[in-house]
């Protein structure tokens, strides 16, 4: 789940199976309580799974409800699967097809793409290409989803699924400014602040002025030096990752097409490089997370 920065929030439940098959917790957005799920379903036909799932969904049959995520089957496997091989039947699906009926829910991607053919995931086993991620959503929640995508497979061996929900939101304070440490592990940054802060002290040490004077205006100065330097990184990278993206759908479209070899090693290498690039900015946001909730704890 990811949220705007003035979206106004609050956690109610949470609960989750023991062995990471699901998670379910309830969300207060606003005025309004609604279900989010995570759902990894197994592998194999299983419509007990599905069974348990909709026992579980009954103390919330009064709330809105947006269940996301691997459910290892199609809900129509002649839209939703590419393969020379005939779809099987499948209890699980209609299990799953019965709790969609049961707590009023949709597949939200299917309503937007009504005659799309587009998927998730590709069995090298089977050969098959098959969309068995997405969200279901309760229908009162569907004309608040302003849209819904399938992106291409990127990290994992599944394709990114996404979808925006929109809420009103209220105004948050301002933000207090703080160094990213990992900044200066950057030999890029050590020579930038370098330049900089001899720079500064070579323009402004001067007996006239106090030590203290100095230092205070020091910081100030290259804090929006520091400022500048990130934001032109962050801009170079997003452009970066945007050009990766771009590579990566359209390798992914031929390999789905064609399925040559060679489209297949660039597209693992661009996946490796986005990756990468998409690895350092999580590790960026955690230590950004971690310092705000430590100043909000005071």
């Amino acid at each position: 789940l990811s949220f705007s920065n003035n979206t106004n929030f609050s956690l109610q439940s949470y609960e989750a199976d023991p062995q990471g098959r699901w998670a379910l917790c309830v969300l207060k957005i606003h005025s309004t309580s609604i279900l989010f799920g995570s759902i990894y379903a197994p592998t194999k036909d299983d419509p007990a799974f599905f069974k348990d799932l909709s026992n579980k969904l009954v103390p919330y049959l009064h709330l809105p409800m947006l269940l996301g995520g691997d459910f290892n089957l199609t809900l129509d496997p002649i839209l939703d699967r590419k393969s020379s091989c005939r779809p099987s039947s499948s209890k699980a699906r209609s299990t799953l097809l019965s709790l969609l009926e049961d707590y009023g829910l949709v597949d939200v991607w299917r309503l937007q793409h009504p005659a799309e053919k587009d998927y998730t995931f590709y069995s090298h086993s089977h050969n098959s290409f098959s969309r068995i991620d997405f969200f279901l959503i309760s229908k009162c929640l569907f004309s608040s989803i302003q849209n819904s995508s399938i992106l291409p497979a990127t990290i994992s061996d599944h394709s990114t699924i996404t979808i925006h929900l929109e809420v009103s939101s209220l105004s948050s304070p301002p933000s207090q400014w703080r160094l990213n440490n990992a900044l200066l592990e950057d030999e890029h940054f050590q020579s930038f602040l370098n330049t900089v802060t001899n720079s500064y002290f070579e323009l402004n040490s001067t007996p006239d002025v106090l030590p203290t004077s100095i230092w205070e205006a020091y910081k100030t100065v290259s804090r929006g030096h520091i400022i500048s330097y990130v934001a032109h990184q962050k801009k170079v990278q997003l452009q970066d990752i945007d050009k990766l993206e771009k590579e990566i759908s359209i390798l992914d479209a031929r390999y789905k097409a064609f399925a040559k070899q060679e489209d297949h090693r660039l597209l693992q290498n661009s996946k490796i490089t986005l990756n990468r690039i998409l690895s350092q900015r999580a590790g960026q946001s955690v230590f950004m997370s971690k310092a705000f909730y430590y100043a909000s704890s005071n």
